[in-house]
């Protein structure tokens, strides 16, 4: 089942990240255990979603850039 899927070995970039679908998508992917790279123009909406998955997904470690 897709709820089960595990994406350790898999990496994602994600543009438009800072809100929206972007972000669910960051967010889901990260839940499933990808490399999640996380870019936009906001910063200060990368920052706060990056914490959210920090303190959301034991373990994970992200990516963020400005774009």
């Amino acid at each position: 089942s897709s709820e089960h899927r595990d994406l350790q070995n898999k990496v994602a970039i994600i543009t438009g990240a800072s809100a929206g679908v972007g972000e669910a998508i960051a967010f889901e992917l990260a839940r499933h255990h990808a490399r999640v790279v996380i870019a936009a123009r906001r910063t200060d909406r990368l920052a706060a979603l990056k914490l959210r998955i920090l303190e959301t997904v034991p373990g994970k470690s992200i990516n963020h850039e400005s774009i």
